[in-house]
């Protein structure tokens, strides 16, 4: 799996619409854009934390091992 295509596979194969991808993208690099130049931080930051535990649970929430890796990310995160 790797570049664009094999993520709208994996995605897709996890339940989650490919073409979702595009707003990710777009999401992801507004957002880290807003917060370096300090254009509505806080709610940038709230926007992509919401973002990172909503994907986090759609991608790494329905087996243990999954769950575990979930779990680490968001220890590493505090």
């Amino acid at each position: 799996m790797g570049g664009f295509a094999g993520t709208q596979g994996w995605m897709e194969s996890m339940g989650v619409p490919g073409i979702l991808l595009y707003p990710v993208v777009v999401l992801e690099l507004l957002g880290g854009i807003a917060i370096i130049l300090g254009f509505k931080t806080r709610l940038v930051a709230l926007l992509l934390a919401g973002f990172c535990v909503l994907s986090a649970l759609i991608f790494h929430g329905d087996q243990a091992n999954d769950f575990n890796s979930f779990a680490k990310n968001i220890g590493l995160n505090n």
